[in-house]
């Protein structure tokens, strides 16, 4: 048991508000006013800056989550009975992506080679960051408070998953409309407790990395600010395919929720854990 774990079980509160509120303040940085001094404006400043900054910041989350003793997350062997449990995640994560306007030319690609591979890049570096920092540190610090309550993963995923939504509030000072941050925060909301329940099952954070950083890169792909495409992403087989997958994966997502069993995922972390109580 490592000393800031010992700390984070006499106050996880403390612990959840420090980690949110720097984790969010760091990606705030203005860091791509940098690149402005290299004659780089635009999206790619804005890729590249994302990317370096998060990798940075990946570095160290790691950091914290192996002091914290939260490493069992890295090591934990993924069985083939867990990635049967992902795959509806799996799909949903895909048919984010605008595959149908890109087969029936609504949508296009409007970058080059390079442009494509800095999106690529930074998709997946806010997928690992992001992970690292809710599924990797906020939620087991959350499990450590509820981890004596009967459904206490359940409801370290939805006030985990309530907080990675709070934290796109941070968009309205980029000057995103007050609808269009709620929105994304609903969805965000959604994503959050898939890649949560998704690492509870397989045990190993790489999982949900994969999971985010595939809707990232299928959800943004038309995004105007640092998109790679063009055109019209909600057509309406789309929406279809989309509300109908939705209710499907959230009836099997509640399922695998409501069987989880909190001593199980608090061991995949190393945490201690007592026996439950009614709650």
């Amino acid at each position: 048991m490592t000393k800031l774990y010992k700390d984070a079980n006499k106050s996880p509160i403390f612990h959840i508000a420090i980690v949110f509120l720097l984790a969010v303040g760091f990606v705030a940085l203005p860091v791509s006013k940098l690149f402005i001094l290299f004659g780089i404006n635009g999206t790619i400043s804005r890729l590249i800056s994302g990317a370096a900054l998060r990798l940075i910041l990946s570095i160290a989350a790691v950091f914290f989550i192996v002091k914290y003793g939260f490493s069992k997350i890295f090591k934990n062997k993924i069985t083939a009975i867990s990635i049967l449990l992902t795959l509806p995640a799996v799909l949903v994560a895909l048919n984010n992506a605008p595959i149908i306007g890109l087969i029936s030319g609504n949508v296009y690609f409007s970058s080059d080679g390079v442009g494509i591979f800095l999106f690529v890049l930074y998709c997946v570096f806010v997928g690992i960051y992001e992970e690292l920092i809710f599924r990797g540190i906020i939620f087991p610090l959350v499990l450590i408070k509820t981890k004596n309550c009967k459904h206490g993963a359940f409801i370290a995923i939805l006030i985990s998953s309530l907080l990675f939504a709070a934290a796109h509030l941070l968009n309205l000072l980029s000057g995103a409309g007050i609808l269009d941050t709620l929105l994304q925060m609903g969805y965000s909301f959604l994503i959050g407790g898939m890649c949560a329940i998704s690492l509870c099952v397989t045990k190993n954070i790489f999982v949900a990395i994969f999971l985010h950083a595939v809707y990232d890169i299928g959800g943004l792909m038309t995004d105007a600010g640092i998109g790679i495409c063009k055109g019209n992403s909600w057509d309406t087989a789309t929406i279809v395919i989309t509300a109908i997958l939705g209710v499907i994966v959230f009836a099997f997502e509640i399922i695998l929720v409501l069987k989880l069993n909190v001593k199980d995922v608090c061991e995949s972390f190393g945490i201690d854990n007592a026996e439950p109580e009614i709650f």
